[in-house]
């Protein structure tokens, strides 16, 4: 009996059969259910980074260049290694502690020192050299130097004592140095002038004897 071939198996014949058909791609396809980098994170769950542990939702944002916690923001002022910047209007490299911005980067005119106690005069912030017995604390350290008034007359020598404020009117100092014996409080300018061999008001000389 002759051997004959159905249609189908002629077909797979002319065809070339099996060994033609393309090969099965059996490569993983990625769902975004994979945490290559081992820290819990899948990029379906939004991890940005799936190469670097250190890098999900969740982790402080810090100030490197880079999105740390995957919220599409890079370097945000809120960073947990933000610095703290002031505006500094005098230019005197000292800036005004009200104005504060907290940033990665500083704005401009800003400056991360915030000890300026008058940011609108150049020749006071802190480190200034203190004008005695002015009423400004060019040093913005609260206080002034004032004159030492030793016998508490109102009047003082030229040696300078520190004050925990600026009126120069607490007893032992003066604003001014004038006194020309600071052992005696009744010896000052303005002082009655007796007749009595000393200089009482500080004039230069005694009053003359009569």
């Amino acid at each position: 009996m002759p051997f004959a071939l159905t249609s189908a198996a002629l077909l797979t014949l002319l065809l070339g059969g099996c060994d033609d058909e393309p090969p099965v791609d059996d490569t993983p396809v990625d769902t975004g259910l994979s945490d290559a980098d081992g820290d819990s994170w899948t990029v379906a769950g939004g991890d940005c980074d799936d190469t670097d542990p250190s890098i999900h939702p969740g982790v402080d944002e810090r100030c490197n260049g880079r999105d740390d916690d995957c919220d599409g923001s890079v370097d945000e002022d809120d960073a947990v290694d933000a610095t703290a910047w002031y505006a500094d209007a005098d230019g005197d490299e000292y800036g005004d502690p009200a104005t504060l911005s907290v940033g990665c980067t500083s704005p401009e005119a800003y400056i991360a020192d915030g000890t300026d106690c008058d940011d609108a005069d150049p020749s006071i912030h802190p480190g200034a050299e203190e004008v005695v017995a002015d009423g400004v604390d060019q040093d913005c350290d609260g206080g002034e130097l004032c004159y030492q008034d030793t016998d508490w007359d109102g009047y003082g020598t030229s040696v300078t004592v520190a004050s925990p404020d600026l009126d120069c009117a607490d007893p032992g100092e003066a604003q001014f140095y004038t006194d020309c014996d600071d052992g005696d409080a009744l010896v000052h300018p303005g002082a009655a002038e007796d007749c009595n061999g000393r200089d009482d008001d500080c004039s230069g000389g005694p009053a003359p004897e009569e």
